[in-house]
């Protein structure tokens, strides 16, 4: 009875969170990079065609190429709580 009166209090001065609005939160972090990540190379092509003085559209289809891969490569990870 006194642990559970410890974590009510625990609770109510924010000290505890919910697991499920952690995972939550973590899940929309996650899509936030991961779709700045997705349109990052249409920003930053032309700049960077520009500065190598190479075909835009190339450089467009190479970034994106990339950095889907690299998306892909981190995509499997887990979050245990």
């Amino acid at each position: 009875k006194m642990k559970r009166t410890e974590l009510l209090l625990k609770k109510e001065k924010g000290e505890l969170i919910d697991k499920e609005t952690v995972k939550t939160q973590v899940f929309n972090l996650g899509r936030q990079v991961r779709d700045s990540w997705v349109n990052w190379p249409a920003r930053i092509a032309a700049l960077m065609a520009a500065e190598l003085n190479v075909d835009e559209h190339e450089m467009h289809k190479i970034l994106e190429k990339h950095v889907r891969d690299h998306l892909n490569d981190i995509g499997d990870g887990r979050l245990n709580l």
